[in-house]
């Protein structure tokens, strides 16, 4: 080989190596940036519903941040609240009446369950339209399903929650700062997988009472809270006249029915695609 020949040799050798490594510089670069706007953009995701995946400490502490309510804490709902200490007597005085919250823009995906709730609270006689002659609120925020898997979770109930206007401080009772204080939240399902922890409702409960399905013995609160059987969305508003109401009042079975006990079983299914 002539030496002409071996510069040019050397010379294409020199320009391939020298594509070949801008190639994979600007490879690089190109990967860098990608996942870098990735990453913002992941972490935006992530913050607009960190709500839904924070442990539940961390969950509380975020809310605060998140909302400013310099919450009433109160008594936990894991301690023993019972009606004397955790419920306000002197508005029930004159007369039983209860008061339901105006439904809030936010909550436009009623579950038809709670939408039959509060019919039936609707048309009940105890209701009233002033707040200053309820002894018990309800809020219309649907909080059946506290399951944030569920599409009923409803990410922004929890800061709805706790800035209802008698949430923190009861009508009358100004000087008196006990957050959820003669509050009744209804609940049929909790926690999320993989545990389905019983008191993972992702909300501020404060000193509310709560009217909720599979309750255990370990969080049930005797004479203060309610426990309520797991309400099919498809159970009827109002109870009428049917084969079973006529199996039940049969002669023939009327004496077998008479039993201490009523068993019940709930079980949630979920299919992962």
């Amino acid at each position: 080989m002539s030496t002409w020949q071996r510069w040019v040799f050397l010379f294409t050798l020199s320009a391939l190596l020298a594509s070949f490594l801008a190639n994979t510089i600007f490879f690089c670069l190109f990967n860098l940036y990608n996942q870098d706007i990735y990453v913002r953009n992941s972490i935006k995701k992530v913050s607009v519903h960190a709500e839904n995946v924070l442990p539940e400490d961390q969950w509380l502490e975020f809310l605060y941040k998140k909302t400013h309510v310099k919450f009433s804490h109160g008594i936990s709902i894991k301690e023993a609240c019972r009606m004397d200490n955790c419920f306000d007597y002197t508005l029930c005085q004159s007369e039983f009446k209860v008061y339901v919250y105006p439904l809030s823009p936010k909550q436009a995906n009623l579950s038809l369950t709670y939408q039959k709730i509060l019919t039936a609270l609707h048309n009940s006689k105890l209701l009233t339209s002033d707040p200053y002659e309820a002894c018990i609120f309800i809020p219309s925020l649907d909080t059946l399903d506290r399951d944030r898997l569920s599409p009923h979770f409803g990410q922004y109930i929890a800061h709805e929650l706790v800035n209802l206007p008698f949430w923190n401080s009861l009508p009358r009772r100004d000087l008196d700062q006990y957050a959820g204080r003669n509050h009744l939240i209804f609940n049929l399902h909790a926690g999320t997988w993989p545990y389905y922890h019983e008191d993972e409702y992702r909300l501020w409960l404060g000193q509310a009472m709560l009217a909720k399905a599979s309750f255990s013995t370990k969080y049930f609160r005797p004479k203060f809270d309610i426990s309520l059987p797991l309400i099919h969305s498809q159970h009827p508003l109002q109870s009428g006249s049917s084969q079973l109401d006529q199996l039940v009042s049969s002669e023939h079975l009327r004496g077998r029915l008479d039993l201490p006990y009523l068993l019940s079983f709930k079980v949630v299914f979920f299919f992962y695609l």
